[in-house]
């Protein structure tokens, strides 16, 4: 999708949505002595996130979701409130490093449909591990 041609309409945070987008936190440079308790916290969060509705986690591999499953387990979160995604990441900010779910549509008449639009974060700017 290219965001410049036809519409694209970002929804707002409380509109109705499928799931809720969180990367599970694995850099240590972000969290520096603090990783494990981090871990815990992300744990609670989801487990009352799961409470009212889907939560998609995104990880860098199935080891790491595995321990993160095990983590949400002891947590008491449902893992049929779960989804489990792997692709490679190195921030657990998605707000800034995934995309942005949009409805777009090619022009006036068409009726949107879902995509995302990847803003190629860039750190920041100033972080030299970004990519």
């Amino acid at each position: 999708m290219n965001p410049f041609t036809g519409r694209s309409l970002m929804p707002a945070e409380w509109a109705p949505h499928r799931a809720t987008w969180i990367a599970w936190p694995h850099n240590t440079s972000d969290w520096p002595g603090k990783l494990q308790s981090i871990r815990w916290w992300y744990a609670e969060f989801v487990r009352h996130l799961a409470t009212v509705e889907q939560v998609a986690i995104v990880f860098r591999s199935e080891p790491e979701r595995r321990q993160a499953f095990s983590s949400l387990s002891k947590a008491g979160v449902s893992r049929d409130r779960l989804e489990a995604h792997i692709f490679p990441t190195n921030r657990s900010w998605l707000r800034d490093t995934g995309g942005t779910f949009v409805l777009h549509s090619a022009d006036d008449t068409t009726e949107p449909a879902l995509a995302m639009i990847d803003w190629h974060f860039n750190g920041w700017s100033k972080y030299a591990d970004w990519s």
